[in-house]
């Protein structure tokens, strides 16, 4: 058994009870924010890929509303998640966006099988709520 020398004062339980839940605390959204790391350099790719998407499609009107309707609920779903905030919703809206535009729109091969696997990282996404 380990003697404690009478010279040395020990934290009474309570203090060091308070001690651990205020540093438990203090460290859950730091940590909840690493939760959402991944799902939005996820929206950022797609993002991305749907700019490059765009460039192909100057001057059809119908095609720039279908991605800008896109990148809207994505955008959208991404502040969510800057809130630490996973919003269903707001993604199914972005992936039948995505949808639309990749059935609808003349794409390049390359942006349509960027899209596609964008959607696919998507529903894995909202299957595991991002985590």
């Amino acid at each position: 058994m380990m003697k404690v020398p009478e010279n040395k004062q020990q934290l009474p339980l309570p203090h060091l009870l308070s001690l651990l839940c205020l540093l438990f605390c203090l460290g859950l959204p730091v940590y909840a924010q690493s939760w959402y790391d991944d799902a939005r350099n996820l929206v950022s790719r797609t993002q991305e890929d749907l700019r490059h998407a765009e460039d192909f499609t100057k001057g059809k009107k119908d095609e720039r509303a279908r991605i800008g309707n896109a990148q809207k609920h994505l955008s959208e779903f991404d502040r969510a998640l800057s809130r630490n905030k996973f919003d269903k919703g707001k993604l199914d809206e972005a992936i039948e966006d995505i949808k639309d535009v990749i059935d609808h729109n003349t794409l390049a091969v390359e942006d349509r099988d960027a899209l596609t696997r964008d959607i696919e990282s998507l529903r894995r996404m909202r299957a595991t709520r991002g985590k």
